[in-house]
């Protein structure tokens, strides 16, 4: 065998180890589980929801071994849904780190722990670690141009700024009608999606023809729901179906770079008239 053939061969069994130890590195299945008491101000359902979200977060830290940073949302200082609230602001909880991109074998049990009980989510999920930093120079400040709590019927905007060159992706998300889908905002048939530093409204109502109105679900009996708009600024252009996969969206995230997005979340309550 020649020099030059040995050195290509030893070349190419180092790219593979290289591609191989990236998939080691940067992905890991982790087996946790979350548990949630029952009481009288919360129901097994609910519990058992905030059981899968607290089993999500268990695995995110012991993959990443990361503090955990709490999404904050104006609407849960309402009390009145203490638990609902809660369910919402934890299901936002996440890392620099990384994120979950898959879920398998998962097992929901009530158990009795007497004088009470609680609902155990037990699972495997898949976490990918961010090969890149966030680019803590990169910055996006949004704000909803309503109160938390608004009326069916009214206008929702928002408004923020952006401090680098980005395209907007605004998302929604409707828990109520289905908790493991976004729906798009923006861009859409009336505005496209550009590249922009600066100020910005959405809609803005100066150069678009549409507005933005609250309402519930079709066929929702309760008086009240939450919904939240999920806004990505991303220095490369990210095109979103109409009606997103979360799961799907986290990978498309994941493989642009943590260094090239932003995110932040606003939400909402709406109320029956």
């Amino acid at each position: 065998m020649s020099k030059i053939n040995f050195l290509k061969i030893i070349r190419f069994v180092m790219i593979l180890s290289f591609i191989f130890l990236n998939k080691q590195v940067f992905s890991e299945w982790i087996n946790s589980s979350g548990k949630y008491y029952i009481d009288r101000n919360i129901s097994v359902s609910e519990a058992c929801q905030n059981a899968l979200v607290k089993s999500k977060n268990n695995a995110l830290r012991k993959a990443l071994g990361e503090r955990i940073t709490s999404q904050q949302l104006e609407v849960c200082t309402d009390n009145s849904q203490k638990n609902e609230c809660e369910l919402y602001r934890n299901t936002f909880n996440f890392l620099d780190g990384g994120l979950i991109t898959d879920i398998s074998d998962e097992k929901e049990s009530i158990i009795e722990d007497l004088p009470q009980k609680y609902c155990l989510v037990s699972l495997r999920v898949n976490i990918k670690k961010f090969q890149t930093k966030p680019d803590f120079n990169y910055a996006i400040n949004v704000n909803l141009n309503n109160k938390s709590i608004i009326n069916e019927g009214d206008e929702i905007s928002i408004s923020g700024e952006v401090n680098k060159k980005s395209y907007l992706t605004i998302l929604g998300w409707y828990p109520d009608l289905n908790k493991n889908y976004y729906y798009k905002i923006y861009p859409n048939k009336y505005t496209k999606s550009i590249s922009f530093k600066g100020s910005f409204n959405i809609p803005n109502s100066k150069k678009n023809k549409y507005k933005i109105f609250a309402q519930l679900p079709k066929d929702f009996k309760k008086k009240e729901a939450y919904e939240f708009w999920i806004v990505i600024a991303s220095k490369i252009k990210l095109d979103i179906l109409e009606r997103q996969k979360i799961s799907e969206l986290n990978k498309r995230l994941f493989e642009l770079g943590r260094s090239n997005w932003e995110i932040r979340r606003l939400g909402y309550k709406i109320v029956r008239n």
